[in-house]
């Protein structure tokens, strides 16, 4: 079964080589695959950085979503599915984006 690494394993790995140690030495350190370090190297990005440009709403409003649910938890106000949308909706009207969210 294949060992599972973080982004902070890759940066750790990429800061090693940077250092001076030799790919295949990181790859084994910080089980980060030699094809995954290299790629970074070469200017490539994780995943989820290259997706965020197709997301509706950009980190910073995601994170403000986050903590209106968080608050309205706390508060024993747990908010719909609907109630969420309508708020990432308005959140894209603030920046002057008339499309609406869809069910993710």
């Amino acid at each position: 079964m294949k060992r599972q690494y973080t982004e902070a394993d890759i940066a750790q790995a990429l800061e090693a080589i940077a250092n001076g140690i030799f790919v295949q030495k990181a790859e084994r350190d910080y089980g980060v695959p030699r094809s995954t370090l290299r790629g970074r190297l070469a200017g490539a990005v994780s995943h989820k950085q290259a997706l965020e440009l197709q997301q509706k709403l950009s980190k910073v409003q995601e994170e403000h979503l986050t903590k209106w649910v968080l608050t309205q938890e706390s508060l024993g106000l747990c908010p719909t599915h609907t109630q969420i949308q309508v708020f990432a909706n308005c959140i894209l009207k603030q920046r002057g984006d008339n499309s609406i969210v869809g069910k993710r």
